[in-house]
């Protein structure tokens, strides 16, 4: 892995990961966990589990601006490089995270159980999401905020509800509620949370027609 940093500091690295995604920078920081990426502008934290394949490049025109502040959330150096170390020093920071879908998400981590974040976003409000399919974390600037809002407007506070610390467990803790489940992307994901068995959550539409998605395949989660 050491040779591996140390080629990446002077040539361009090209990732894929999950969901046919591209993403292109220097590798500043490595472990079995989490790469680092500087993509000249902001630092992304991946999860190695959604890294399908990487290699590197010594065009010029791949090249990128070396980093002039030091990365958004540092680690110490007794500390391992995980993902949940890199989603606690985040805790309460304004970032963008990639889950699903062509958009980001811009918001906060409020709160991290033992297998999902509760995150705090301004366009969709409290949100549920799988640490497993987190696909990339991005760290504002200090002094940066979503969409330009002023801490008046977008405060950063501890979601103060005591929830389980397990999704399937807020799962059957929501029931009979209104959902959004993946951003709502396909038209059976928003509906009311009927029923969960099975690893199957069983969510009736619009039209009342029972689906039922694999638990394991729920990236995200939001009450209506």
């Amino acid at each position: 892995m050491k040779k591996l940093i140390q080629q990446s500091e002077k040539e361009f690295a090209k990732i894929e990961v999950s969901g046919g995604k591209f993403l292109r920078g220097s590798i500043i920081d490595f472990s079995t966990e989490i790469i680092v990426l500087f993509n000249g502008h902001d630092y992304l934290y991946i999860p190695v589990i959604h890294v399908k394949n990487f290699t590197f490049s010594n065009n010029d025109e791949d090249s990128v601006s070396k980093p002039t502040n030091p990365p958004g959330i540092n680690s110490k150096s007794t500390e391992t490089l995980t993902l949940k170390t890199i989603l606690s020093r985040a805790q309460g920071m304004y970032v963008e995270l990639y889950v699903t879908g062509k958009v980001p998400l811009q918001g906060y981590i409020s709160n991290i159980m033992n297998d999902y974040i509760i995150f705090e976003s301004p366009i969709y409000k409290t949100m549920y999401i799988s640490l497993n399919h987190i696909k990339w974390l991005i760290p504002y600037i200090s002094n940066q905020k979503p969409y330009g809002l002023t801490k008046e407007d977008f405060p950063i506070d501890q979601y103060s509800v005591e929830l389980p610390q397990n999704l399937d467990n807020l799962v059957k803790k929501i029931k009979d509620e209104l959902v959004i489940i993946n951003l709502g992307e396909k038209s059976y994901q928003i509906g009311k949370l009927v029923d969960f068995s099975g690893n199957f959550v069983e969510i009736l539409t619009t039209r009342s027609v029972p689906y039922y998605i694999n638990i394991q395949h729920i990236q995200s989660l939001s009450i209506v």
